[in-house]
């Protein structure tokens, strides 16, 4: 009999709830809820009203900062870069355009682009741990001076590029022809070097997210953070190596190479804002800084330091190290490791 009274009180109270609730709903408290939310609703739009004028002067004022910069192109790139020779090296998913870009500003400063390589996917891809193990033990044999005992596949392979693109003699041809004709191709374009290269620039992606799409990836694969470990080695490797090396990409993500660098405080000079005609501008002049010995954290992004590099007199051709050639390349190997043998 109490269970049965129990459940009639209950219903009777959930009834009274209904009904205290359509009465309250269609009275005083309906009114203050709709008024809130009108209220919520016109804030919300005029937050987004406000956002949206301030993305648009953002962008008028970027946009007037660009054209500014492209009509003083002819002041500012002229003479930058007299005789230097320069290897580009592209990240996967670097924009095409941005590569032409480069080339012709650089061409504008008076460089000679000698080489134009291209990293692959492949280049850091941790599925082919093996495979890169093992041909990173063949590349080791050919690098002055040896790489540590501890150095792993990223540090040699970055260390093996760094020697092909920048130095002459033997074992820079051996390089080569491994790079150029191994079934994996950890690299494009490393059969077609012209010249030894005075200095580096290496181009990445418009985008984090132009990376990840290009190496087939998501966000979350662990795969990821192996890639970007070896292009930050790469970036480094390659700016010790030569005679002034720079990074040039988008600083808009804590993840991205240029944000990465900046943050680690190494001596590699950064350029950000690529695929703008702000950032192709400030490319020879960067570089030019980078050759004298000053780096450091160029472009627009909030941690970028300084705007625009200083301008800076090269000696020319005759006053840079290492212009000579580099010799003919070597038979290749016999012993290169196939990935269907180690992987």
């Amino acid at each position: 009999m109490l269970n049965f009274r129990y459940h009639v009180v209950s219903l009777i109270a959930v009834f009274l709830a209904l009904a205290l609730g359509v009465v309250l709903g269609a009275g005083p408290l309906q009114r203050q809820v709709g008024n809130l939310l009108s209220s919520q609703l016109v804030e919300a739009r005029q937050a987004r009203d406000d956002y949206k004028g301030q993305v648009g002067q953002l962008t008028e004022q970027l946009s007037g900062h660009d054209h500014l910069v492209e009509s003083l192109r002819g002041e500012l790139v002229p003479g930058t870069l007299p005789g230097l020779q320069v290897a580009l090296v592209s990240l996967p998913g670097t924009d095409p355009a941005d590569v032409e870009a480069t080339k012709t500003v650089l061409a504008e400063a008076g460089a000679q682009v000698v080489a134009d390589v291209a990293i692959t996917p492949a280049w850091g891809d941790p599925t082919k741990a093996t495979y890169r193990s093992t041909f990173a033990g063949q590349l080791r044999s050919y690098l002055d001076p040896q790489p540590a005992a501890q150095a792993d596949a990223d540090t040699v392979f970055a260390q093996a590029l760094a020697t092909m693109l920048t130095k002459t003699g033997e074992g820079s041809a051996t390089i080569t022809e491994f790079l150029a004709q191994t079934e994996t191709k950890f690299v494009t374009g490393a059969g077609q070097q012209q010249d030894v290269a005075h200095s580096v620039v290496v181009l990445a992606p418009r985008s984090d997210s132009d990376l990840v799409d290009a190496l087939g990836l998501t966000t979350q694969d662990e795969a990821l953070q192996a890639q970007r470990r070896a292009h930050l080695i790469l970036a480094e490797e390659l700016a010790a190596a030569a005679r002034g090396g720079i990074v040039v990409g988008p600083a808009t993500d804590s993840d991205d190479l240029v944000s990465t660098l900046r943050a680690s405080g190494k001596a590699v000079s950064t350029l950000d804002g690529i695929g703008t005609p702000t950032a192709t501008v400030f490319t020879p002049r960067v570089l030019a800084a980078a050759v004298s010995g000053k780096h450091g954290a160029y472009g627009v992004s909030p941690s970028a330091t300084e705007g625009m590099a200083p301008a800076i007199q090269l000696p020319g051709a005759a006053g840079l190290e290492g212009s000579e050639a580099p010799p003919t390349p070597a038979p290749q190997p016999t012993d290169t490791p196939s990935p269907a043998a180690t992987e």
